[in-house]
């Protein structure tokens, strides 16, 4: 899931909620309940003010896509591998 996500930055520094929940698919709800807190916790993405109309919430990268894609690959598909090398990193990109 964490890959399908990357895909949405690859064109776009911010993406809504529902852009994302759009290219989770199905598992969009077990990604907003399980794995976005995860992601927004460990800065790898950052909230951002939505400018549109409506309640919905937009997201950026809060590290390098570099960053994020190496520990990825290090992870092999393993999520808690993939927060614990995105942990020890600890470099957040600037505001």
């Amino acid at each position: 899931m964490v890959r399908k996500l990357l895909t949405v930055f690859t064109r776009s520094t911010q993406v809504s909620e529902a852009v994302i929940a759009l290219r989770m698919g199905i598992n969009a709800s077990k990604f907003v309940r399980e794995i976005l807190p995860n992601l927004l916790e460990n800065n790898i993405l950052k909230e951002v003010q939505n400018r549109g109309g409506g309640n919905q919430r937009r997201f950026r990268l809060g590290r390098s896509m570099e960053s994020i894609a190496g520990a990825l690959a290090e992870s092999r598909g393993n999520f808690e591998r993939l927060m614990d090398s995105l942990r020890s990193d600890g470099a957040a990109t600037d505001e």
